[in-house]
């Protein structure tokens, strides 16, 4: 039976209908499927100063926090254990931030970054009495000045300093936009596949086709 024939008969254009309507709904489902698998978070820390990396879970003690801290920013950590009393310019902190980077790249020990913190403080902060005291600042302060949550910050394991964390912990998608593109593109190829399979071997058994249709002669 030709398709021309078949074309005539009412069950085969309801065939027709219920083959279309089947194939789109087993591209929503492998696209369904495709997106559970691609929409997977991973857990991150974002650090004040911009550096990021993967965490597997939302630290809680204050000890590792003390050592994501040290992650984000090696200059910022060793300031805050620094006695040396004094404040830095943002310019000094850039200058400084320079010297720790490039002595932590050198493979120097902590000590020797803390005495380098210290000896720079020594020469070059404003020592005046009004920057030796301690301040004391609210909430709302210190979520301005942090920008992030006052719930972020923790104690030093110790002592009763208190600091407030350089990072925050967030999530984002596990696969970029192109890694799951990867994943999309074959699931659509392969719903395609199957159903040119199902069509060629319909019409090979009643319209006496060959099953593989070329143009080539």
């Amino acid at each position: 039976m030709e398709q021309i024939s078949l074309n005539q008969k009412s069950w085969y254009r309801g065939l027709k209908v219920f083959f279309v309507l089947a194939f789109l709904l087993a591209q929503c489902v492998g696209f369904l499927i495709t997106y559970s698998v691609t929409s997977e978070k991973v857990s991150f820390v974002k650090c004040d100063n911009g550096k990021e990396f993967e965490n597997p879970y939302f630290y809680a003690d204050d000890k590792e926090k003390l050592a994501l801290f040290k992650k984000c920013d090696i200059t910022a950590f060793l300031l805050q254990k620094s006695e040396v009393k004094g404040i830095l310019t943002d310019s000094q902190m850039k200058e400084l931030g320079v010297q720790i980077s490039q002595m932590q790249d050198n493979g120097s020990l902590q000590a020797e970054m803390q005495l380098a913190i210290d000896d720079f403080k020594e020469k070059n902060a404003d020592r005046t009495p009004s920057n030796n005291t301690t301040k004391s600042y609210t909430v709302e302060e210190l979520t301005k000045l942090y920008g992030h949550d006052f719930n972020d910050s923790f104690t030093v394991a110790g002592s009763d300093s208190h600091w407030v964390a350089n990072f925050t912990f967030q999530d984002k998608d596990k696969y970029s936009f192109v890694m799951k593109a990867f994943y999309f593109i074959p699931s659509f190829f392969i719903v395609n596949v199957i159903f040119w399979l199902i069509s060629r071997t319909f019409f090979y058994i009643f319209a006496k086709e060959k099953f593989l249709k070329f143009p080539l002669k």
